[in-house]
């Protein structure tokens, strides 16, 4: 255990100069004897840190006044630790320890050398044989002042600095303050008091009372300057106890000899003396006081209603007439701040200043040899005699307050001297409180005096109101407190001060004073802006100004009610903005001072027209339907109408609603420009056009090409295939021409692709992309022509705009076939009217059924003399459909032989032929030539209708006998019909197919396979070749997938390797011998197997191949026998 306490001591001792550094771990060391405080680190385990020593006394007396030095303390710091050496600084009333607040300020003493000046005198004889004395202040070397700077509060000091500093603040009558300060984190409350004492400095104090000496004026101070009445006499009327009256008739009072000066009555050019007077008379001149030493200088002087002061021979008044009233009492204070600063007070009052730069002189005065003495009542010598009475004379070698002076005159009641300070009565001053604010200048005081028990007796308790008493009460009982409350009304406006004092049987106290405002005025508003008028045009939210001037001399806050909201300002900004309502149209302005005086200020204006609201899309794109909405309020006086300039283009507005409130809506096309477009409306308001704020819409780029060239946008907008239209495999091809219109509002303004030719590539597609992809439909109208090697051109055109909306682009997935140059011809469809005139711009439609598909192979329009061409398959049935407006749709369906037709459409309102196989697409299975008996298969018939509405469409299955085995419809437009259907012992299977467009408007055909009866070929080479056959089929079932180019490859590829080995090996070369064996073989697979693919199962049945091959063996046959 001992171990672990050593190990832990160890660890604080090594911790300690880690936490050294801040005030937490600080405490403090007291010595009483030398008032010395020293603040060590680290628990008082660590090092000294600061010594403070209080030079002042513990309870140290001060004057009452501004900027006071309470308390002087020398500092001597020992580290440099970089904090503050005072944290904060708290201040408490005697006796109750009442916490209060003081501003007050740290001040550094340093030392400033200044001048130091004497007074020199001579005298001159004069013609009369009197004596002219001249005294001048010389120049006589310098000496030391003391002068104090301010510090900041949180002031540091560095290693081994020392400094004095004082702590200097307002001291108020009455004081009695404890201070305690936090020195580096350690409140030290060992020190320290400061009481205020009018008796620092005084030197001499008379009160002309009986009590202390009928024949002489005692010095009450120290019993010194006492002087002894000649004439002069106490009396009754005083201010105080007893005064000293002079009857004008050489009454005064003598202080003779040097013995009876005190050695530091020097005063010099700083002193400041004080008594009360009252006059029995006003004419001629009056002195109150002189000495006579070095020309029997004038002390205080009464002259002409004026107040004289005369030093060495020089003269000065107050700068204003003073005609006291006889008989009443009057309260005088003459302060000398030093050279030519002197001041005069009456009745507590600044009254006027003296130039006067002299100052008694006590070593002029003993140059004399002390034979020149003071005396009161008369000069020296005799002469301007005081006729009245004199009373409570002090003098000070100092400089006394206002503060003083104003306690000195205490509200007209004076105060008189006196050394012996018992335990004064405790005034509580209960109400109002300080820096109270009263807005009806009725105030109701209340203050309470009470005693400690050891000492009853309180007199009187007196109310003062700006330092004069305004109501006293006295004590029946002087055992009894005393409570004082009292409604005083009538205070001016401004700031006023209030306080009440008690006397007991040995001393009196005044309470420190407090402060109250009264302000009676209401603050004044004006606003001058919104102003008080109609407008013409504003709209929601925008921000208005609101202007104002505020004036008041206590102004504390301001704020304004605008829609239901309360929004504070700063007063003295005169400005602020708001977001404007619809509807609202006024506002009031408050403000309120600190003594609760509130006013308001109302505003209310109005607008011709206000918009609600502004509609519009941007950025919006070229081509695109560009609308822009406005909502607007008026008071419904007049009629409105409304007109949108964009881009300096006008369009009106349609209106919707009333004059009152109305919507109006323009719309058009976006122009093409890549842009920043600025467009306003000009609202008529009864004829008068107001315009509305400008603003901006951007247009963004619409574009159309192929894509990644430049657009890269996905998906694709159009996507084209080629294929040939006999064998339906795809070949590769090449753009001869597009040209198209493309848009994304009505049309009215498009972008164009004209003339864009990609001959240079022989690709497999071809797609067009556009950007935007998805903003909105994208309509399309365009014409293509395209062609390959071998094939001659074809023409594609849409037959009214296409409409894209950035992802369905099965409309435009567009396959198109090609004819080759051996399969087809030229034909020319000439259309006329019935009378015979070329019909242009008709819009021609060409299909044929391919694989069972409803498939365009061309479209296009006729040109000027009414004609068109395409490259059509002579051995097809065609469908044409003709379409122009104002004329019936003519649908005709034809085999193409010839190279030209004419065609004649009828006019409007006669028979119309239509095309009902347009946009119809269909597909059947099994896609199988030729079945298996006695196996089930799925037939299926998948319709769909991309241009008419099909009401009916479905298939019947029958057998050879067109016996009817089951059958499959549907009343819905287009879908899947299937039917499991075993094929028995049939030789054929015959689908019949239809549907239909409205009532009665049938197309149909038929499917047949025939039937192999496989009972022999279970595991043989038909049952081989059959799953072969399943395994390759195209149409998605198959595990392969091969097209017919694909497996005839692979049949081809056998019959070569076959009649190849079979030559090889027997030796059988002749060309009869090798046709023979490919008959065979072809026979094997076409008939037999019937995996042999075929182009067109519509146009070729099985077993053509054969017949084809084993024509051409006959006739490899007869050419060899001829030979």
């Amino acid at each position: 255990m001992k171990l672990k306490i050593m190990v832990i001591m160890l660890a604080m001792v090594f911790l300690i100069p880690l936490v050294s550094a801040d005030t937490w771990d600080n405490c403090k060391v007291y010595n009483e004897a030398t008032q010395t405080v020293t603040i060590k680190n680290a628990f008082c385990l660590g090092k000294d840190l600061a010594n403070i020593t209080l030079d002042t006394p513990l309870n140290n007396h001060v004057i009452a006044g501004q900027d006071i030095k309470v308390a002087k303390m020398t500092i001597k710091n020992f580290d440099d630790h970089g904090d503050d050496i005072f944290e904060e600084m708290s201040f408490y009333h005697l006796p109750n320890l009442d916490a209060f607040s003081r501003n007050f300020e740290y001040k550094r003493k340093e030392i400033e050398v200044v001048d130091k000046y004497k007074t020199e005198c001579s005298q001159t004889t004069l013609a009369n044989n009197s004596i002219k004395t001249e005294c001048e202040r010389v120049k006589d070397g310098t000496k030391e002042i003391d002068k104090w700077v301010t510090l900041d509060k949180e002031f540091t000091l560095g290693e081994g600095e020392e400094i004095e500093l004082g702590l200097f603040t307002q001291v108020k009558v009455g004081d009695r303050v404890e201070w305690i300060p936090n020195i580096l984190g350690e409140k030290v409350d060992e020190w320290a008091e400061w009481t205020a004492d009018l008796n620092i400095g005084l030197i001499d104090y008379y009160r002309f009372d009986s009590a202390d000496a009928s024949t002489t004026a005692i010095d009450a101070v120290r019993g010194l300057a006492n002087g002894t009445y000649t004439g002069a006499r106490n009396q009754d009327y005083a201010k105080i106890g007893q005064s000293v009256y002079f009857d004008g008739a050489n009454d005064k009072i003598l202080f003779d000899g040097l013995s009876n000066i005190p050695s530091d009555f020097n005063l010099g050019s700083t002193f400041s003396t004080a008594y009360w007077f009252s006059a029995n008379t006003t004419s001629g001149a009056m002195t109150v006081g002189t000495i006579g030493a070095c020309g029997g200088d004038q002390y205080n002087y009464w002259s002409a209603n004026k107040f004289q002061i005369a030093y060495a021979g020089e003269y000065d008044f107050p700068s204003s007439v003073f005609t006291p009233t006889l008989g009443q009492w009057y309260h005088v204070a003459v302060v000398s701040a030093g050279g030519s600063n002197k001041t005069l007070y009456i009745d507590g009052s600044r009254h006027g200043t003296f130039s006067n730069s002299g100052a008694w002189d006590l070593e002029c005065y003993m140059e004399n040899g002390g034979s020149m003495g003071f005396s009161m009542g008369e000069e020296e010598n005799g002469g301007n005699d005081w006729h009245g009475y004199l009373d409570e004379m002090g003098i000070w070698n100092r400089t006394i307050t206002q503060a003083e002076i104003t306690q000195l005159y205490n509200g007209g009641d004076g105060i008189t001297y006196t050394n012996e300070f018992g335990e004064a009565p405790t005034v509580t001053l209960n109400a109002p409180a300080d820096n109270h604010k009263s807005r009806t200048g009725n105030i109701t005081f209340n203050c309470s005096a009470t005693d400690a028990s050891a000492n009853p007796g309180i007199l009187n308790l007196t109310l003062l109101l700006d330092d004069v008493v305004n109501i006293t009460i006295t004590n029946s009982s002087a055992a009894s407190n005393l409570s004082l409350e009292s409604l005083r009304t009538g205070f001016t406006e401004g700031s006023h001060n209030w306080t009440c004092k008690s006397s007991d049987s040995t001393a009196q106290t005044i309470a420190v004073a407090r402060d109250f405002t009264v302000d009676t005025t209401l603050p004044l508003i004006t606003i001058t802006a919104p102003e008080d008028k109609v407008n013409d045009f504003i709209w929601t939210g925008k921000s208005v100004n609101l202007n104002w001037t505020i004036n008041d001399t206590n102004l504390e806050s301001c704020w304004f009610e605008y829609n239901g909201s309360n929004t504070t300002l700063t007063c003295s900004a005169n400005h602020t903005t708001f977001a404007i309502a619809s509807g609202v149209y006024e506002l009031t302005l408050y403000a309120n001072d600190t003594h609760g005086n509130e006013n308001s200020a109302f505003r209310n204006w109005s607008y011709r027209v206000f918009e609600n609201s502004r509609n519009f899309t941007t950025p919006m794109y070229e081509t695109a339907n560009n609308s822009f909405q406005i909502n607007i309020s008026t008071d419904g006086s007049q009629t409105i109408t409304a007109v949108l300039d964009y881009a300096g283009t006008e369009y009106v507005g349609a209106k919707n609603g009333t004059d009152s409130n109305a919507q109006f809506t323009a719309s058009f096309d976006t122009p093409i420009g890549v842009t920043s477009n600025t467009f306003f409306w000009n609202i008529s308001y009864g004829g008068t056009y107001i315009a509305t704020n400008s603003t901006s819409q951007s247009i963004s780029l619409f574009n159309v090409s192929q894509c990644s060239n430049p657009v890269s946008t996905s998906p694709k907008m159009i996507h084209f295939t080629a294929r040939d239209e006999v064998s339906d495999n795809p070949i590769n091809w090449s753009l001869a021409n597009f040209d198209g219109t493309f848009y994304l509002g009505t049309g009215a303004i498009n972008k164009t692709i004209s003339g864009y030719t990609n001959t240079t590539a022989n690709v497999s597609f071809y797609d067009f992309c556009a950007t935007p992809k998805d903003f909105g439909e994208i309509k399309q109208d365009f014409t293509i022509r395209y062609s390959a090697t071998d094939y001659p051109q074809r023409t594609f055109a849409t037959a009214t705009p296409i409409g894209f909306n950035g992802v369905d682009i099965i409309t435009l997935n567009q396959t198109l076939y090609l004819l080759s140059t051996a399969d087809g011809g030229d034909v020319t469809l000439q259309v006329q009217s019935a009378s015979g005139s070329p019909l242009e711009n008709v819009y021609v439609n060409v299909t044929r059924g391919i694989g069972g598909v409803k498939t365009l192979v061309g479209s296009g329009n006729t040109g000027s003399d009414g004609g068109i061409t395409f490259f059509l398959n002579g051995d097809e049935d065609h469908t044409f459909t003709f379409v122009k407006s104002g004329f019936p749709t003519l649908v005709t369906t034809f085999q193409p032989t010839q190279t030209t037709y004419t065609i004649t459409m009828g006019e409007l309102g006669g028979n119309e032929t239509y095309d009902f196989a347009r946009g119809v697409n269909f597909h059947i299975t099994p896609t199988l030539n030729a079945l298996n008996n006695n196996t089930q298969y799925t037939f299926g018939f998948n319709l769909t209708s991309a241009y008419w509405e099909v009401s009916e469409f479905g298939f019947t299955i029958k057998n050879g006998t067109s016996s009817t085995i089951a059958g499959n419809r549907s009343t819905v437009n287009g879908g899947n019909l299937t039917l499991v259907i075993n094929t028995g012992s049939n030789s054929s299977i015959l689908m019949e197919y239809f549907w239909a467009v409205g009532a009665g408007n049938y197309s149909n055909s038929t499917r047949s396979w025939m039937v192999i009866n496989d009972e022999n070929f279970g595991f043989g080479l038909k049952t081989f070749f059959d799953d072969l056959k399943s395994y390759t089929a195209d149409d998605g079932t198959g595990i392969f997938g091969l097209s017919n180019i694909g497996l005839f490859l692979i049949i081809f590829t056998l019959i070569f390797l076959m009649v190849g080995g079979l030559a090889m090996t027997t030796g059988l070369y002749s060309p009869m011998a090798l046709v023979v064996q490919t008959w065979l073989l072809v026979f094997l697979f076409d008939v037999v197997f019937g995996v042999f693919p075929n182009p067109n199962p519509d146009i070729m049945s099985r077993g053509v191949p054969t017949i084809i091959v084993g024509i051409i063996a006959v006739a490899i046959y007869l050419r060899e026998n001829m030979r």
